[in-house]
Formats: C-alpha cells, structure tokens, sequence
C-alpha cells in the first residue's frame, strides 16, 4: 500500500500541509475569506456547500485559479440559515426535516435518509458545480456525514466515478472523533480506506480543525499547527469568515471564524511554514497527480512478472527483431483475437525500422507513466505483448489487451487469467477493462 506522501510523489519524513476553508458558499463572509486569503498565500483551498443560499455568490466570483471542491451537505445546522437539498424536497427521501429543509444533526440525517437518495443528491451536488463552471477539485464532508457508516462508500464510489480526492485520512480516528462520531462508527470506513490506499488513493494521513481550539487564541493554534507539523500530510479545517453575516448564522462560534480569518490575513504565516520545513500543497495539484495521472506518483511499476509458462518484461528496442517475427508471423490470428479490431491500422505489415520506432513510442509511454506495454516471453523467445492504457470511456480507469503468437495461442486464456490476477493484486486500477473471452 501506499501512503499519502507516496501519492503525492514526496519523500519519507516530508511535512505537508493542506491548509482548507470549508462552509465555502455559506455565508458572504466565508466566500470573501476564501478570495481574498487564497491571495493572500497561506490557504491553499476550500470547499463549497452547494445547498446553501450563497453558493451563487462563490460560483460568480471565483476565478480559475481558485482551488475549490466540494463540501458534501446532508445538514442545515443554523437555527437562524437554512437551506433544502439540491435533488429533492420529497418527504420520502428522508432528507427533509418536518419544515422540508435538511435535517440540523448527522443523527437525524443516519436515522432517515435513504441510501438511493443521498446519492442522489450528493451526485446533484457535483454536477450542479460543474455546470456552474467550478473546476472541482476534491470532495471533502460537512459535519462528516457523507462518510457516515450508511453512506460511507456511496461517497467513496462518487469521487471515484468523478476521479476526484476524497478527503479521508488514514488516521480514521483524527477526523471521526472530532466530527462526535464513536469508534464503531470508523469500522465501516477502514475498508474503504484501505481500498483507497490499495489503489494509491489516499492523500491525507491526518486531520485537524481549528475549530476544535477556539478556546485558545487563534494566532497561536495556527502557529503550532505548522511548527509541529509532523511527517506527512495533515488536512487543515478552517472555517475563515470576515464579520457581517456570520454572527446571526453561527453565534455560538463566530469569534472564532472571524479570528482565523484575521489571524491568516498576514502573509508571515507563509514564511513560517517555510522557515519550519513545511510545505503547502493545495488539491488541485493532487487531483491531476493522483486522480487524474494514469497511475500515482508513488506507485513502482512492476519490471517483471513470471506466470505460468510466461513471463513479462517492459517492451523496448532490444525485443525489435523478435517481436518484429512474432506478431508479423500472426497477423489473422492477432486480429481475431478479442480487444483488437480487424479493421484498425495494426496488425498491418511493417518494416523491422518501422517496427522499431513503434517500440520506441511504446518504451517513451512507458518511461513517461503514459501507457504500459510488456512483452511476453518464453525464454527469450517473444510469443506475445500486454498492453495496459488509459481507457477510452469513463467506466473504466484503464484499457488492457493482450495477443499472443498463433502457434502458442493455447496461452492466450492463460495470460488472461494471470494477468488480471496481477492486476488486481499489485496495479491501482479500480475498474480494468478487459477484452472479453467469453
């Protein structure tokens, strides 16, 4: 498995910090912090609460480099704001309290909502920022209901059909005990977790909330949040609001987002983390290293794989001559095979340059992290090739094919098999694509 600096292609012992306003879109005042501390350097990004009243407001002031994702919203909590689901006000959802909007409290949302339904409307969420134009850059949670035991990997499957982040750190209890969920509660979320870090997927070790200290002053809870900064990548929850609207909505702890939002003004919290060895990162940069790349950062490339009967090895400009005799000594038979197409532009004859310079292609893909060619071998003798790519539809993270010679096609179920045993075990593909056998 992998772990969270893995993904983010850092070193061992680095200290990441991701420092993220959420409630985005939930008052004037959090969407003016956003702005205007983004600029300022030391917040990295935020989240939008797609469900409330000045969600508007974000959509229409953001600008393109703005790091915003989603904070999912199954909960209206003020007694004094509140707003209703995108998806529905139907009572039957169970998404709706008695006056039709969300309900104030996870427990009641756990006791009522459907499954079908939040992902309904958790989906309407995503899509409706989309289509407001915002380059959506991670999913993260308000109050942590949408990673509750019930809806856990609904959430999950949702930033994996979206190749989106999820915010949900390996250190499960760091985030569920400060969102007043109990230990039985973090069982149901350990699996998901652990597929996550299988596929090189989580990008968080560890989660604190300046919120859980606004007791203290604001200013000295920020500074001992990067200067003990340990090795890893903590998540940062701020909850940053200039005064105006904020008191009447949050009059129980307004002090405190006002405080955070005076405190990160100065830019010296920049220089801090730096004289400290901290970096910043923000989640548009792990979306498009982690979500986005073909494969993570951290992840080795397999170099060999033995099989039964087979072997593979990287495809490169030494295997020219025998592959060159292998698959031009097959043509029908490659073309017959499932996954290829007998009307595509290969296998057509070629010159052994030709062929050549086709490896070379292949070993620069692989080289680059763009694609994953192998040859399969007997011996040193070339009996076929494996080829893992991008998938061409967004129902499946990665395209892979195989042929192998005609006169050891006895083989080709066999390197199917084992292949996607391989895969499975070792690769970070959640949804392969295979050519079928059937």
């Amino acid at each position: 498995m992998t772990t969270a600096l893995d993904a983010l292609g850092r070193d061992p012992g680095d200290r990441v910090l991701i420092p993220h306003i959420d409630d985005v879109g939930g008052s004037f005042g959090s969407n003016r912090s956003m702005v205007e501390l983004a600029a300022a350097g030391f917040v990295t990004c935020g989240s939008v609460m797609v469900p409330s009243g000045w969600f508007a407001g974000i959509a229409a002031t953001a600008y393109p480099e703005l790091d915003l994702g989603i904070h999912l919203t199954l909960t209206s909590e003020s007694a004094s704001y509140r707003w209703r689901p995108v998806s529905t006000v139907s009572r039957a959802s169970g998404l709706v309290d008695p006056d039709g909007f969300m309900w104030a409290d996870v427990a009641s949302v756990r006791a009522h909502a459907h499954p079908d339904a939040v992902e309904a409307e958790l989906r309407a969420q995503v899509d409706t920022a989309l289509a407001a134009g915002l380059d959506v850059t991670h999913l993260d949670h308000h109050m942590g209901a949408s990673v509750a035991p019930e809806f856990v990997e609904i959430t999950a499957a949702i930033a994996s059909d979206y190749r989106l982040p999820l915010m949900l750190p390996d250190d499960l209890a760091s985030f569920y005990g400060v969102m007043d969920q109990t230990p039985d509660d973090i069982g149901a979320a350990e699996a998901v977790r652990d597929a996550l870090a299988a596929h090189g997927k989580i990008v968080v070790d560890r989660f604190e909330m300046g919120l859980a200290h606004q007791r203290e002053d604001a200013a000295a809870v920020m500074e001992r949040l990067v200067a003990g900064a340990p090795p890893g990548v903590t998540f940062v929850s701020l909850h940053c609001a200039t005064s105006g609207d904020i008191e009447p909505i949050h009059p129980n702890d307004a002090h405190w987002r006002i405080a955070e939002d005076a405190v990160l003004r100065s830019h010296r919290f920049t220089s801090w983390a730096r004289d400290h060895g901290v970096e910043l990162v923000g989640f548009r940069e792990i979306r498009d290293a982690v979500c986005r790349a073909f494969v993570p950062p951290g992840f080795a490339v397999p170099p060999r794989f033995e099989g039964p009967g087979f072997g593979l090895e990287p495809l490169s400009p030494r295997h020219n001559e025998r592959d060159h005799a292998a698959w031009t000594s097959s043509i029908d038979h490659i073309r017959r095979t499932p996954g290829f197409d007998p009307a595509a532009e290969w296998p057509v004859p070629m010159s052994l340059a030709e062929n050549l310079a086709d490896l070379e292609r292949h070993a620069d893909d692989f080289a680059a992290r763009r694609g994953f060619t192998y040859s399969i071998l007997d011996g040193d003798a070339v009996i076929g090739c494996l080829y893992i790519y991008p998938s061409p539809d967004d129902d499946h993270d990665a395209d892979v094919r195989s042929w192998v010679t005609a006169d050891r096609s006895d083989m080709d179920a066999v390197v199917r098999r084992e292949v996607a045993r391989w895969m499975e075990a070792v690769w970070p593909f959640a949804r392969p694509r295979y050519a079928s056998r059937d």
